[in-house]
């Protein structure tokens, strides 16, 4: 997963020794990232291959909502979260929480990341083009054709069965 490892024996599970959470790298703060681009906190946590071990990741603080675009990894005290691609909306504090039954650590970056606009508020009609102008005046005169027209109130009367319904056998 990584090229790195900052892991050392002494990181082994030992029960006996009653190991905290430690986190041996940190996750990194990234300010460049452009939307749909692909993105990765990575980091390593001792004591591996503590059954106890519990990783949490939370955004903002609060806990991260998983989507089909962020995938947790935590393999043999390598932690990961994986963006499969971004949003601008995903640009803010992320926190990984380790916990076991001695005690906690955490690790925190902040991401920010550039959106593109979604609504496109300039026209994109040519210049010199008066098709805006024509629609507007098409529009202004259906409205004022609909307010001088007075709806004729219709007869009501029965419904009426044109065709008596067939009895089948299937």
């Amino acid at each position: 997963y990584c090229k790195e490892v900052m892991l050392t024996p002494e990181d082994i599970y030992d029960e006996e020794k009653r190991q905290p959470p430690r986190f041996v790298t940190h996750i990194k703060d990234i300010s460049d990232l452009k939307e749909m681009e692909e993105f990765k906190f990575d980091c390593q946590l001792a004591p591996v291959g503590d059954p106890n071990m519990k990783v949490e990741w939370f955004f903002n603080g609060r806990p991260l909502p998983f989507k089909n675009r962020f995938t947790p990894i935590y393999d043999f005290g390598y932690v990961a979260l994986v963006m499969n691609w971004v949003f601008g909306e995903d640009s803010g504090e992320y926190l990984c929480r380790a916990t076991n039954l001695w005690g906690m650590d955490e690790t925190r970056a902040t991401l920010k990341a550039t959106g593109r606009p979604g609504v496109i508020y300039e026209s994109q009609i040519p210049k010199g083009m008066q098709s805006l102008e024509k629609i507007r005046e098409l529009e202004a005169s259906m409205l004022a054709h609909r307010e001088t027209t007075v709806e004729e109130e219709k007869q009501r009367c029965k419904p009426e069965v044109l065709k008596k319904p067939e009895s089948l056998v299937v």
